[in-house]
């Protein structure tokens, strides 16, 4: 009887996290952009926009280098214009946040648009090129890399962790449960 009551409960632990599941169509990208004495790892939340593209609308990421920036944080600034390109608001860059996996090139010219204390950073591609890392401080372009190199893979997410450990439970509850009837 007890193990009856129990696997009651693990039936509908998956209704605990339908919340969770809600996130279609998001898709959670792990990157690294980095080039001669620097590096830049983080991650971004992407919307699929159904082509095998995705726009990037939140991330954030690490700057790591001796210098001009050691250990600054940089987040993304999100897209006002969906999937079309925007000016950033000082004017230095022309960006679209979009993400390209699969692809040869995962960036466009226009790439991704990150912020931190005093300066912008954009980092983008071009065809049959490395990528670019750029930082923009309101007046003067003070980094320039030509030859970075950019990664991007999905990582899980959590809800899918979630929905992966439900099953599991659920699955061991109906083992339990045979074996005890």
């Amino acid at each position: 009887m007890q193990h009856h009551r129990l696997s009651h409960y693990l039936t509908l632990l998956p209704l605990v996290f339908l919340p969770a599941l809600s996130h279609a169509g998001t898709v959670v990208f792990d990157f690294t952009d980095s080039g001669s004495g620097f590096t830049i790892t983080g991650t971004l939340t992407a919307t699929d926009n159904g082509d095998g593209s995705f726009t990037a609308i939140s991330g954030s990421g690490l700057w790591d280098s001796l210098s001009p920036f050691p250990n600054e944080i940089v987040t993304l600034s999100p897209n006002p214009n969906g999937t079309a390109t925007y000016s950033t608001p000082d004017g230095a860059f022309v960006i679209d946040n979009q993400l390209f996996p699969g692809q040869a090139n995962l960036l466009d010219f226009s790439g991704l648009w990150f912020t931190f204390p005093g300066h912008g950073l954009n980092i983008f591609g071009s065809p049959g090129a490395p990528y670019h890392t750029w930082t923009y401080s309101g007046s003067t372009y003070d980094f320039g890399n030509d030859s970075s190199t950019f990664s991007l893979s999905a990582s899980p997410e959590p809800s899918t962790v979630v929905l992966l450990v439900a099953g599991g439970l659920l699955l061991a509850s109906g083992k339990a449960f045979r074996r005890t009837h």
